[in-house]
């Protein structure tokens, strides 16, 4: 696979909206969120989050919200 990542970052006061596109499979680890909330809703493709030790995955019919423990 061929990787094409691209980010768009749009910073909202104390939020921010951002775009993630990799183009080929990827393993991401966000590391702590501390008190960030992580909202995720893909247009295409899939992702799976590990939440609690569980599997959470997400696509285009199913988004996710993720807050720090």
């Amino acid at each position: 696979q061929t990787l094409r990542a691209a980010m768009d970052h749009l910073p909202l006061g104390p939020m921010s909206l951002n775009r993630l596109g990799w183009g080929a499979d990827v393993q991401v680890d966000p590391d702590r969120l501390g008190s960030y909330y992580l909202v995720s809703i893909p247009v295409r493709g899939t992702a799976r989050f590990e939440v609690g030790g569980r599997p959470v995955d997400v696509s285009p019919r199913m988004a996710c919200v993720i807050s720090a423990p």
